[in-house]
């Protein structure tokens, strides 16, 4: 007694490409994403020595 397999789908096109809006908002989205990560590291790098400094942790802070 033989079981039958069902055979397995064609395979299918390549998957078509986004379109010119998708592809806007993705690299919208992206280029914002780096504006918030460098916007955010410019004020924690800017206020940085002032908060150690009141917090008594100079000695402790690097500078590299």
């Amino acid at each position: 007694m033989s079981a039958t397999l069902s055979e397995p789908p064609p395979a299918s096109a390549p998957s078509e490409s986004r379109s010119a809006a998708a592809t806007a908002l993705i690299l919208a989205g992206l280029l914002l994403t780096l504006l918030l990560a460098a916007l955010d590291s410019t004020i924690v790098a800017t206020a940085m020595p002032r908060i150690v400094g009141e917090l008594g942790g100079f000695d402790r802070y690097t500078w590299c």
